[in-house]
């Protein structure tokens, strides 16, 4: 019996799909090619359904999307050009600008940098790039912020992304204790959060009995 749902479900949607006769074709809007009706038939001779057409020639929304990193803020107009165009030559449909830092600097040369990012010159590029991807065909979406991590130079210490960070120190319990503790690692901002005591499990090493 608890099979019965997905045995209905399957035979509905084998009866929605689009299949047609050259009747049924009659007064048929094709959402592809916004109301317009274009009748093209397959190997057989048959007009193709909306569902075998969609995936022969897929609309912008279906296609494929990439994010289109600015590394270190460096584009060109030259540069954003030609990079829309071949995502539209290679079937791209949209792609999103994603400004962030170079390349792990240990591997890879650190790509030159370009505007800071919001500023009035990394704006220019924006519309830029915001014109030519209209022109070409291309759905454009932006970044919040600058970096994987966001940030920018309106992003000050206390707004920024943070991290835990803590010392250790092994005492013997049991009664009371006054100590200072060592200071964890801090970079540009540090607050306290709390101290906590945790019992250590014999033989069990001491990050590995924390439940």
């Amino acid at each position: 019996m608890k099979k019965l749902p997905l045995l209905i479900l399957a035979i509905s949607v084998l009866v929605h799909l689009p299949v047609f006769d050259q009747e049924d074709l009659s007064g048929y809007a094709d959402p592809i090619n916004g109301g317009t009706l274009i009748i093209e038939t397959g190997t057989n001779g048959q007009p193709r359904s909306y569902l075998e057409r969609g995936f022969l020639n897929p609309p912008s929304e279906s296609r494929l999307r990439c994010y289109w990193w600015w590394l270190n803020s460096m584009a060109t107009k030259e540069s954003i050009t030609r990079d829309l165009e071949q995502m539209k030559s290679k079937g791209y449909g949209g792609a999103s600008i994603v400004d962030a830092g170079s390349s792990n600097y240990q591997i890879a040369r650190k790509t030159p940098a370009g505007p800071v990012f919001m500023s009035p010159a990394w704006m220019e590029l924006y519309k830029h790039a915001v014109k030519e991807a209209d022109r070409v065909g291309i759905e454009l979406s932006v970044n919040v912020q600058s970096g994987w991590n966001p940030g920018a130079p309106s992003i000050t210490p206390e707004f920024a992304m943070k991290k835990i960070v803590w010392s250790e120190v092994d005492i013997t319990g049991g009664k009371k204790i006054s100590m200072e503790l060592p200071q964890p690692e801090q970079i540009l901002l540090y607050q306290d959060i709390m101290v906590q005591a945790i019992p250590e499990k014999k033989g069990i090493p001491f990050n590995k009995g924390i439940n």
